[in-house]
């Protein structure tokens, strides 16, 4: 009895190990992907680190280093104008004189408008006006007040404080530089005053004025 083997064609025929490479190319092809798809992972990773990090950094740069605005703002908050912290820079001051009451004809021994060009005598009037104390809020006794105010405008080169101003007689109220102040008889500042403007002797009395009738 005669058996014939089947034949197979060339094409058909499987090679030997060819099935072992097919795995091998496989598996090498998924560890490269698995690979790269770490890198890029890592590559992620310490990229939304270092934006974190900037992040953080830049939000925290702010705070800081406080703007010297803040300081600035602070300073005018407790002087009212910032005149008291900045008295060395002043270097000249403007006084001028008004009267709530003109009917009453006051007489001065200087006129209603002085101009202080003197750095040393302008800084000395803004010392004595930043060293007075509050004025009580407790209700006091003061003269009469017949309306005579000065207001006074300091400068520091181009730049103007807010005006200051004094009342020449009641309480001798002083405006301007926060809280309201009160200037008493041991004060120098009218003293102080009258010197930087040129008068002879100066006191509150001279900055009162007098009446017409007197």
């Amino acid at each position: 009895m005669l058996v014939r083997r089947k034949r197979t064609s060339p094409g058909s025929r499987r090679q030997p190990g060819s099935r072992r490479q097919i795995v091998g190319l496989a598996s090498r092809t998924v560890s490269a992907a698995a690979l790269a798809t770490a890198t890029v992972a890592a590559v992620a990773a310490c990229g939304s680190g270092s934006a974190g990090h900037t992040a953080s950094s830049s939000s925290a740069s702010p705070s800081a280093t406080q703007p010297k605005s803040a300081a600035s703002s602070g300073n005018l908050a407790a002087n009212g104008s910032g005149l008291c912290g900045a008295i060395a820079q002043v270097d000249s001051l403007t006084v001028q004189r008004t009267s709530a009451l003109p009917g009453n004809h006051p007489r001065f021994a200087f006129p209603a408008t002085e101009k202080v060009s003197n750095a040393p005598d302008a800084q000395s009037v803004a010392q004595s006006l930043c060293a007075l104390q509050p004025a009580s809020h407790t209700v006091i006794a003061c003269p009469a007040d017949f309306g005579i105010t000065y207001k006074l405008t300091f400068a520091a080169g181009s730049h103007r404080f807010a005006p200051v101003t004094l009342d020449a007689a009641g309480c001798e109220l002083v405006r301007g530089l926060g809280a309201t102040r009160h200037i008493t008889t041991s004060n120098v500042v009218w003293r102080r005053l009258g010197v930087a403007i040129g008068i002879p002797h100066p006191s509150q009395a001279a900055f009162a004025g007098t009446s017409a009738s007197s």
